[in-house]
């Protein structure tokens, strides 16, 4: 019976596309599952050798087709040298490292490759001093989350090393930090394990004709995972069948209404997988913390040694413009690096533990001042941050003399620009259209100024403001406080003002617990002030608001050396709601801090939808402290203003369709995205670039139980 079953199962392996051998084998990659992974991926490749970017699977479908590399990996973590050297070969051959991400990977499985020993076996040490077991690749394989095949060098070495204390403490972590892992896993299954139930159940009503429930699982799939084409396809076919068969308007909603009921049924189910997923990852970060303490206990290595080297190449000087590029060089494993232009972060690298990184060029850069400053902070595998300055100044241009004009001269190139600029911006329109351009941003913050609408005068107030105060933003839900914070962190390290340099820092304090409010506080604020460089010792454990105040007093009194002007702080805190459910001996600690010495360093901008004014003590509450600004819906001319610009020139609204929006969405930003975005989704699937009130009341029942719920 057992060779039977092994026969079937042969058969059926052998039965598999190639390309169902090659899905399995990366979802087993995945699973750190690699002997499994590698007869995946043999069986893919005896059928399709030949790698490819853009291989055909079925139908019109097309994935990028690479297994040698992945191959060299799975065999790699298990420890087989030669395998892993011989796939490597095989990925140069098939140009696999022409993807660049594919070609970082197989740059450092050579790294790792190059550190192991030629011959695994354990060699007999004629020296019978104990020596301390060298556990560098574990922690390479830690940092890379290779979770299990770093347990598999952690036993070699504990059978070399059976009475290491330090071993046996990082074995306990490290089984309890799989086994979450493993649980994540069958949670993420089981969250696609659902979808796809949810989709087999709207296939199989379809083909059995019952239209009403097979719309209604359709919308539930479309309510779980918005925004694909296929699903929005079947609904609105759906849709027209039920309107052929002679279904009523009444009949049709009574089906969307069950097909809603369902969805919240089923997001509930899903919201309680992701809560225990949220549980797991927050376990998992604290194991990995308690690794990393793990790591800084044993004995310091020397110091690494860093170097950038810097190539600024000038194009113009007129525009400040360059093209910027730098090579770091280490002699220890390097985890990322980040690009500071002038203070502010342009750019963050994963460094994946490579020695050696060559920066990619940012071509064109145009500087916004004649002198400039270009840091490089850079954080190695020991956790240790190392940074490289680079000043680099244009050359100031001589006055532009007058001269005499040639009006006569002038007119025809002028002429000729103007003609140039109008088919330029014609085109761009056109080819806009072409590539779907829909700019609209629903459910995110807004992070990009050009989108940021109606919110423009109350930032110059609150700019005028913040020397002195704190500021209190308060405002129903979802009408653009967190955007509002967004923008002003943005805005504020680019104000030249004579008296205070502005260092903001965003926190979000959505899902904090209290015991935890002053240390998450403390985090935030060092991590923003991290290119600073300041000397700060670590914190232990939960900080109080006294422990707090002291770090904060030392922290400033230590940027008052790095700044040109007098530090001002802003903290920038979301979902103050959250001091509502905190005691009030938490809150009397908050208020004490803005009440402190430095305090003329430091105020807080912060943005809830309610705060509590019930105060039991004699002292004064921490808001009446704060200035405070109420963010409304739009007035008519800011929501008309957000619909229609965005899109000018490429997509037009009749007039009757703007009323129709201001009216279903009260004027409210954040709805008249969310109405606007499908809008041009549903336009552009007609091939159409006119938006009529049809359109507007057709869009309006697709999200209308969203639209109510905003209301």
């Amino acid at each position: 019976m057992l060779v039977v079953s092994l026969l079937f199962q042969l058969a059926f392996l052998q039965d598999m596309p190639w390309y169902e051998h090659y899905q399995l084998g990366r979802e087993a990659m995945e699973a750190e599952q690699y002997e499994k992974a590698v007869t995946h991926f043999e069986n893919a490749i005896a059928d399709q050798p030949k790698s490819k970017r853009q291989a055909k699977t079925y139908g019109v479908q097309f994935i990028q087709y690479y297994p040698y590399h992945q191959l060299a990996e799975a065999h790699l973590w298990t420890n087989n040298r030669a395998a892993a050297a011989r796939y490597l070969e095989l990925a140069d051959r098939w140009n696999e490292d022409e993807d660049a991400r594919t070609a970082e990977r197989m740059k450092l499985f050579r790294t790792v490759l190059n550190r192991l020993p030629e011959n695994p076996t354990v060699v007999t040490d004629p020296d019978p001093t104990p020596k301390r077991p060298d556990t560098g690749p574990f922690w390479e394989l830690v940092s890379l989350k290779k979770y299990t095949a770093a347990m598999s060098v952690l036993q070699d070495l504990q059978q070399q090393y059976p009475d290491n204390d330090e071993l046996k403490g990082i074995d306990l972590i490290l089984n309890l930090l799989v086994a979450n892992d493993n649980e994540l896993l069958e949670f993420e299954k089981a969250t696609q394990q659902t979808e796809q139930r949810l989709l087999g159940d709207a296939q199989r009503e379809e083909e059995n004709g019952n239209t009403p429930q097979a719309l209604a699982y359709y919308l539930a799939v479309n309510r779980l995972k918005p925004g694909q084409p296929d699903i929005r396809q079947a609904i609105e076919r759906l849709r027209g069948l039920m309107e052929a068969q002679g279904k009523t308007a009444l009949e049709i909603e009574q089906a969307q209404n069950d097909a809603l009921q369902l969805a919240e049924e089923t997001e509930k189910r899903l919201q309680n997988t992701l809560q225990k997923q949220a549980v797991l990852q927050n376990a998992n970060t604290r194991l990995l913390s308690d690794l990393e303490k793990a790591r800084a206990s044993q004995a310091d290595p020397p110091p690494a040694e860093v170097s950038v080297s810097w190539n600024l190449v000038p194009i113009s000087t007129a525009t400040k413009a360059a093209n910027i590029n730098a090579q770091i060089s280490s002699d220890t494993p390097m985890k990322t690096a980040k690009l500071y232009i002038n203070g502010q972060l342009h750019t963050a690298w994963d460094l994946y533990n490579q020695q050696q990184f060559d920066l990619p060029t940012i071509s064109n850069f145009t500087f916004d001042r004649f002198r400039n400053e270009l840091k490089l902070v850079m954080r190695d595998s020991r956790n240790k941050v190392h940074q490289a300055v680079y000043p680099y100044s244009f050359p100031t241009p001589p006055p532009v003399k007058n001269r005499p004009p040639f009006l006569q001269f002038i007119f025809i190139p002028l002429a000729l620009l103007l003609l140039g600029i109008f088919f330029v911006r014609k085109r761009r329109k056109s080819q806009a259209f072409r590539n779907r351009f829909n700019p609209y941003i629903a459910g995110a913050p807004v992070l990009n100024a050009d989108m940021f609408y109606g919110r423009k005068p109350m930032l110059k107030q609150l700019l005028n403001t913040l020397h002195n105060n704190s500021i209190m933003i308060y405002g129903e839900r979802r009408i653009g406080k967190t955007s509002f914070l967004h923008q002003l962190y943005a805005l504020l390290p680019t104000i030249d003002d004579p008296q205070y340099q502005f260092i903001p820092v965003f926190i979000d304090l959505q899902g904090v617990a209290e015991e935890e409010f002053f240390t998450t506080l403390d985090h935030e604020i060092q991590q923003t002030l991290e290119p600073f460089q300041l000397e700060m010792e670590p914190v232990e454990g939960l900080l109080s608001g006294r422990q707090l105040t002291q770090r904060l007093r030392k922290t400033i009194n230590q940027l008052k050396s790095h700044c040109e002007r007098s530090p001002k702080l802003v903290l920038l805190l979301d979902e103050v709601d959250l001091l509502n459910s905190f005691s009030e001996h938490t809150n009397q600690q908050l208020r004490a801090i803005f009440m402190k010495g430095f305090a003329k360093h430091l105020v807080a901008v912060m943005a809830g939808i309610n705060i509590n004014t019930t105060w039991k003590s004699e002292g004064s509450p921490w808001y009446n402290f704060f200035e405070q600004l109420e963010l409304k819906p739009f007035s008519e001319d800011q929501a008309r203003t957000l619909v229609t610009d965005p899109v000018r020139g490429i997509y037009s609204y009749n007039a009757e369709a703007i009323d129709k929006i201001l009216d279903l969405t009260r004027r409210k930003p954040y709805l008249i995205q969310k109405m606007c975005v499908n809008l041009v989704a549903h336009v552009l699937n007609q091939n159409r670039k006119k938006i009529t009130t049809q359109d507007v009341l057709f869009v309006y029942t697709e999200i209308r139980h969203e639209v109510e719920k905003g209301l």
